[in-house]
């Protein structure tokens, strides 16, 4: 397997999940924050290590992927609390519900972490963003 199979694998567990659109997930272009009226996400690697299992083996390892949430202000700042809650529970909910990830019987996934805003916000585009980072925890 490869990082960007994994990749591949994660991005379509979030698409299977039914939360979010494939207009709304990217792994190479943050432009998508410009037509977000709500959460987009950018997936990207993580921390990893190889682990090769034998000379001219097969190289498997443990690695992260993230997940960069980018939660769109709302008028009403408890809308906008309401979407990270909301966020961090279908980014759970996908990643252990999902099949794509897992399928590979030489492959374990798990939601390892989340980093949930303090009072931070990102401009893009013109638009404010609250930033909520997941990670997943692959091990191959």
């Amino acid at each position: 397997m490869s990082v960007e199979t994994a990749r591949d694998d994660f991005i379509q567990d979030l698409l299977d999940s039914g939360y979010w659109k494939a207009s709304e997930i990217s792994a190479c272009d943050y432009s998508i924050l410009d037509t977000c009226n709500t959460c987009a996400i950018m997936v990207g690697p993580g921390n990893g290590t190889w682990d090769i299992q034998a000379y001219g083996g097969d190289i498997g390892g443990d690695f992260e992927l993230e997940a960069e949430g980018y939660i769109r202000e709302a008028e009403d700042p408890r809308e906008a609390k309401k979407r990270v809650w909301e966020f961090i529970r279908d980014f759970y909910t996908a990643i252990t519900g999902g099949s794509n990830l897992t399928a590979d019987p030489n492959r374990m996934a798990w939601p390892a972490s989340y980093d949930a805003p303090k009072h931070v916000t990102v401009m893009f585009g013109g638009h404010s963003f609250i930033p909520v980072n997941c990670t997943v925890r692959v091990q191959e």
